[in-house]
């Protein structure tokens, strides 16, 4: 029977797959580590419902049903990584009183202590990054004419293999 095969198998020795660095040949070690997500449900429900009433439309329609299931079934958007080079997080923590705070500058002061604070060591991860962008260019928080010209959009070209990973989690 299959489960009598399965036993077999599992009897066997585990053999996990190493991790190699290409440029040096040594190990490399997955760990977990701390990330930043973003609630996405907050996003995704009013999006799934724009899809079920017909206020957006996906072309070719074959897509509709995978991307209204994942905007359903919203899980939270990781947006940082550990990285050296990209967008730094802006988030700064009080070495002092354990404050952390989120804010535009460069660089901070305590708002409880008023002593220096360390920046958060991660980058905003590419694909979040790269939703920002526009923004970005387009004069964001002001109500720029552009911004408010080109936002929100009524169109988005993309290639298919994007639209369900992609597309319903942007």
């Amino acid at each position: 029977t299959s489960s009598a095969r399965r036993s077999k198998r599992s009897a066997a020795p585990c053999r996990r797959r190493r991790t190699v660095c290409r440029r040096c040949g040594s190990e490399v070690t997955k760990r977990i580590a701390a990330q930043w997500f973003l609630r996405s449900r907050e996003f995704a429900e009013p999006a799934a419902e724009a899809l079920r009433s017909g206020d957006l439309r996906i072309i070719p329609e074959q897509y509709t049903a995978r991307c209204t299931e994942r905007l359903t079934d919203a899980r939270d958007q990781r947006i940082s990584r550990h990285a050296q080079q990209g967008i730094p997080v802006p988030a700064f923590y009080c070495e002092a009183c354990g404050k952390m705070t989120v804010t535009e500058s460069e660089s901070a002061l305590c708002p409880e202590c008023g002593q220096p604070m360390q920046p958060d060591p991660d980058t905003l991860e590419t694909g979040f990054a790269a939703s920002l962008l526009p923004f970005a260019l387009l004069g964001y928080p002001e109500r720029t004419d552009d911004l408010q010209y080109y936002y929100p959009a009524d169109t988005l070209v993309t290639g298919y293999d994007l639209v369900t990973p992609w597309v319903s989690g942007m």
